[in-house]
């Protein structure tokens, strides 16, 4: 593992690997990794957005630096980008991390700090502020309900949300959900939080490959049902299973077109939802396949996907992902989940935590394929329109321009920034004041 600090991953050690264009640049941006390089699920996407970032500021000369707490490979996401990983613990948990942030900010002319899920507001924002960053962007695609504050605790969460300094300059957050939770519950100024979508691009429309089935020992002929999420309890996994168990007890057993629930996921409630299977009567027909780094690939065999999610998901990737496939979705009402589908109309939304609304939505789409393939074909024509990666990219550019004091013209095919991201700030709005 790369140990030193301020170490350019790439087999250059130490300061002098990182003298890079400093006396060209017009500053660094500096991206802060809560995790460990290669980390995968959510962070694999987070970290694609740094790659993406990084090459469009690279026209203007902005070197854009991204800190992992630890690197024991090289980052595949940042692979053939322009951004450059380093190994600096930069989360600022402990005065240790704050101060070698401040230095390295400090050596390297970091003007813009790039957080993902951190606290808002924060004391160690106005120490970074002293050494010489112009703008702090976080970036909150976090999920959860939150608390708003009430009494004294409301009053004093106030006053410290419009203290100088200690407050980011934009709050992006992931969906309309996301932005509230930032205004209700951290009592950001509702000029400081900026919603901006998150983004894939669409896959190739090409038929899925038998590997899959095979790997599974799953015909053809058998509707195969998946659900891709971490193994924890806030993402509703037993509501699917216990679910799926009761559209099966309707059907013959071995009779024509009978089903199969696939799980994808791995962590620590793995053994709570194994022993659910072991104990229901459609076991036989769920197969447990555990983390899979080539998910996509399932997510292209599969008839249905659902996202049984029973707490607040931001905007979460395992509903993206198969729209963008042309696969008919089915998840719970939650957080910013009803922002990404309409019900009835490009897939179809339950109530979280109730099985019999699910185990009949389950059913109806499995009785009609025509109506699934319907939904899969409006849901991926949604993605298209509304959830370009282009759009989110160039709103990300623009916010981190702002923060240098200047603009880059739109690149070949990129949207205009603000462009579908609805009656937000714009990035100018959003950083347009210290207050």
């Amino acid at each position: 593992m790369l140990g030193a600090q301020h170490t350019l991953y790439g087999g250059i050690v130490g300061e002098e690997a990182l003298k890079i264009d400093r006396s060209d640049s017009t500053g660094a941006l500096l991206c802060v990794a809560n995790y460990p390089a290669n980390e995968g699920y959510a962070w694999s996407f987070i970290e694609g957005l740094y790659a993406r970032v990084a090459d469009r500021l690279a026209a203007s000369g902005v070197v854009t630096f991204v800190a992992y707490p630890a690197i024991e490979s090289a980052p595949e996401t940042l692979a053939t980008s322009q951004a450059r990983p380093v190994v600096l613990d930069a989360r600022l948990r402990t005065g240790a991390s704050l101060w070698r942030t401040r230095a390295f900010i400090r050596r390297h002319r970091v003007r813009v700090v790039y957080f993902t899920d951190r606290a808002s507001p924060s004391l160690a924002y106005w120490w970074l502020r002293l050494v010489g960053v112009r703008c702090i962007i976080l970036y909150d695609h976090s999920s959860g309900a939150g608390r708003p504050p009430r009494g004294l605790k409301f009053a004093l969460k106030w006053l410290l949300a419009r203290l100088p300094g200690v407050v980011p300059d934009c709050v992006v957050a992931v969906s309309d959900y996301v932005a509230e939770r930032q205004r209700a519950v951290n009592l950001t100024p509702r000029r400081r939080v900026r919603r901006i979508w998150n983004g894939l691009p669409l896959p190739a429309e090409r038929a899925s490959t038998h590997m899959v089935r095979e790997s599974l020992g799953v015909t053809d002929d058998r509707p195969l049902v998946l659900c891709c999420s971490r193994a924890a309890p806030e993402k509703g996994v037993e509501y699917l299973l216990r679910a799926f168990d009761r559209v099966l007890a309707k059907q013959p057993p071995g009779g024509a077109r009978r089903p199969v629930l696939v799980y994808l996921g791995d962590g620590h409630y793995r053994p709570t939802l194994q022993a659910l299977r072991a104990r229901l009567p459609s076991s036989g027909d769920i197969i447990f396949v555990g983390y899979r780094p080539d998910a996509q690939e399932y997510i292209r065999s599969a008839d249905i996907c659902v996202v049984p999610s029973i707490w607040q998901d931001a905007l979460p990737l395992g509903v993206l992902e198969p729209m963008a496939f042309g696969k008919p979705v089915i998840a719970s009402r939650v957080g910013g989940i009803p922002e990404m589908l309409r019900d009835g109309v490009d897939g179809l939304l339950v109530p979280p935590g109730e099985v019999e609304p699910l185990a009949d939505a389950l059913g109806a789409l499995l009785s009609d394929p025509s109506r699934a393939a319907r939904l899969g074909q409006q849901a991926r024509a949604r993605v298209a329109e509304h959830f370009r990666p282009e759009t989110q990219v160039a709103a990300l550019v623009e916010l981190v321009q702002t923060g240098f004091g200047t603009t880059l013209p739109p690149s070949d095919g990129e949207v205009t920034a603000g462009a579908d991201q609805g009656s937000v700030p714009s990035p100018r709005q959003a950083l347009g004041s210290r207050s």
